[in-house]
C-alpha cells in the first residue's frame, strides 16, 4: 500500500516525492498489466495515469499548476514503465516505450537485452532529485525545447534522415556524422557521387538551419 493514500492534504511537490513508496510504483502498475500478458497489446499513458490516480498515487497534489501536475503523473508513468522492463524481459516481455504508449510482445530472442539507450532514459526517471525540484519554469522550458526539436525534425527532418542523425543531436554530433559518411561515398575514394551529393547536400540544410 503506498504512502498516497494517507496523504490528501496539500503538499508541495518536494514534500510529496518524499514521502512516496516509490518501490511500490512499478508492483502498482503491474497488477494492472496482468490481463496484457496473456497475448501482448498497447497501453497509452493517460490508461495509466487513471489507473494511479483511482488507486490514489497522486493524493496531495491538487494545488500543483497543471503543468506541473502533468509533468509528474508523465514522469511517474515513465519510471514505473522503465522499472518494470528488466522485469517483464526475464518473462519473456519486451517492453517498447513510446511517446505516448507502450507496447508488450512476445520475446522472440531468449538472450535479448534491453537497448542501451533504455539505460540512459531509464537514469532520468530513477532521478527523484530532479522530479522534486521541477518547476513550472522548468517545465514550461522543457515544452520549449521539444516544440523547438519538433520545428527543427520537421524543417531538416530528411537531411537528419540522410545523416543517422537526430534533432537533439549536438552540432559536434552532427559535424562527425557528416565527415564519417563524406569520407565513405566520396568519389576520390571509390564511392558513390550521388550519395555523397546528397550528404553534403543535407549537412548544407542542417547547417543553414542551425545557423552554424
Amino acid at each position: 500500500m503506498t504512502n498516497s493514500s494517507s496523504t490528501a492534504e496539500s503538499l508541495t511537490l518536494a514534500q510529496w516525492v518524499a514521502k512516496q513508496s516509490w518501490d511500490e510504483l512499478p508492483e502498482l502498475l503491474s497488477r494492472q498489466l496482468a490481463h496484457l500478458l496473456s497475448g501482448g497489446g498497447e497501453v497509452e499513458d493517460l490508461q495509466v495515469i487513471n489507473w494511479l490516480s483511482d488507486a490514489g498515487w497522486f493524493d496531495g497534489l491538487d494545488e500543483l499548476p497543471s503543468s506541473l501536475l502533468l509533468f509528474v503523473k508523465g514522469f511517474c508513468v515513465r519510471r514505473a514503465w522503465f522499472a518494470l522492463q528488466p522485469t517483464l524481459l526475464e518473462q519473456g516481455w519486451s517492453l517498447e516505450v513510446g511517446l505516448i504508449r507502450v507496447t508488450l510482445h512476445r520475446v522472440t530472442d531468449a538472450h535479448q537485452s534491453l537497448p542501451s539507450e533504455n539505460s540512459a532514459l531509464a537514469a532520468i526517471y530513477d532521478d527523484l532529485d530532479y522530479l522534486a525540484n521541477m518547476t513550472p519554469e522548468g517545465v514550461d522550458a522543457q515544452i520549449r525545447a521539444f516544440w523547438q526539436k519538433y520545428e527543427a525534425y520537421v524543417s531538416g527532418g530528411e537531411a537528419y534522415v540522410r545523416l543517422g542523425a537526430e534533432p537533439s543531436d549536438s552540432w559536434p554530433t552532427i559535424v562527425a556524422k557528416y565527415r564519417a559518411l563524406a569520407s565513405k561515398h566520396h568519389p576520390d575514394k571509390g564511392g558513390d557521387a550521388k550519395r555523397f551529393q546528397e550528404v553534403q547536400q543535407a549537412f548544407d540544410q542542417l547547417k543553414a538551419l542551425r545557423k552554424r
